[in-house]
């Protein structure tokens, strides 16, 4: 059966998540962005294209936030992961 970002329970992704990274969430827009998808492809089990969907997915429903903007190279700010979509 093909892998579907639909059928992925996205607040208990982000709760898998937070435990993956205890240590801190990962900083810096691009490098911290590729951290989670990486995680999501362990995971999940799925390619990295799909977990790149799956962190599109979980940043445009506010289960993913980087605080700052994404343009801003330079400034390692850390991503937000809540299994609570928008909650601080």
């Amino acid at each position: 059966m093909p892998f579907r970002v639909e059928d992925t329970d996205l607040a208990q992704l982000a709760r898998k998540l937070r435990r993956v990274f205890a240590e801190g969430p990962p900083t810096g827009y691009l490098l911290g962005r590729t951290i989670v998808r990486d995680a999501i492809v362990l995971e999940l089990e799925c390619s990295q294209l799909e977990a790149e969907r799956v962190v599109d997915t979980m940043v445009v429903r506010g289960f993913l936030r980087y605080p700052c903007a994404p343009d801003r190279i330079d400034n390692p700010v850390a991503w937000t992961i809540s299994p609570v979509p928008n909650a601080d």
